[in-house]
């Protein structure tokens, strides 16, 4: 072996060395078939699934979200729907429900500030039954320590809302007001 044939023996992968009886179209032919072995292999992965329009799946989601059914449940009702899918459609579902909200608070101005004074006034109420209960003598220590943590939680929110006062900060305070009530 001369040092031609020996350096193209080393540099060369033995699959792609020629030999006497194989021709470098064979070689070709050979590399095409396992191309598309590796194309069937891909394609075992399931065929990609186009769904219906948006607007319909947001729909279908909204509704069934309504009906209080779990995330999970809800993609398989959509034909097993992808987690990542289904996400990035209740995130479009998401920002339609602050845009009506939002376009629903500037015609309802004084709907608004109604419903944040009577906000207040519950929370005001709130507060006033749990210092009762704090400054009630027969109140036992335990029922005591759960008012004061009460106590704390709504002045908390209550300042929180009479610092902010604007209607875009109102959507945080119907949150807490659902957690301490």
């Amino acid at each position: 072996m001369d040092k031609a044939q020996k350096r193209d023996s080393i540099d060369t992968p033995p699959q792609y060395q020629q030999s006497g009886e194989q021709t470098n179209s064979e070689i070709v032919a050979e590399e095409q078939e396992s191309g598309k072995q590796e194309e069937v292999q891909h394609r075992t992965r399931g065929k990609y699934k186009q769904y219906e329009a948006d607007q319909v799946i947001i729909e279908k989601i909204r509704s069934y979200r309504t009906q209080r059914h779990p995330d999970s449940e809800i993609m398989k009702l959509l034909d097993n729907m992808p987690r990542r899918t289904y996400y990035n459609y209740v995130k479009k579902l998401q920002e339609q429900d602050l845009q009506i909200m939002e376009q629903w608070m500037a015609e309802n101005v004084e709907h608004v500030s109604e419903e944040m004074m009577i906000y207040r006034e519950t929370l005001c109420q709130k507060l006033r039954e749990v210092q009762a209960i704090i400054d009630n003598k027969n109140t036992s220590a335990k029922d005591k320590m759960q008012a004061i943590e009460q106590h704390l939680a709504i002045s908390e929110t209550l300042v929180k809302f009479t610092r902010s006062g604007r209607s875009s900060d109102m959507n945080s305070a119907k949150r807490d007001r659902f957690s301490i009530f």
